[in-house]
């Protein structure tokens, strides 16, 4: 049980250094940058993809915010604390 609790803090935290990464801007010059961008969305992909397909962003004024972070993170919170 307890490497499942470490897998699923792992998962938690690539979410939120991937949340925290996409507000940098990607270049050419920052091939390293880039690399961990897009190994970050290969292992979350296929998490926050069907969330965003089941609830889109929510529109607050011109910006429509992404949600699906936020419930991916709750969720397995809850899953991490049954466990």
């Amino acid at each position: 049980m307890a490497l499942i609790h470490l897998l699923i803090t792992l998962f938690i935290w690539c979410l939120i250094i991937q949340a925290l990464l996409s507000w940098f801007p990607s270049s050419p010059d920052s091939a390293g940058l880039n690399s961990a961008k897009n190994f970050l969305n290969s292992i979350t992909a296929p998490v926050l993809g069907p969330i965003r397909r089941t609830i889109p962003p929510v529109r607050f004024g011109g910006v429509g915010v992404d949600l699906s972070l936020l419930i991916a993170v709750f969720a397995l919170q809850i899953i991490n604390n049954f466990i």
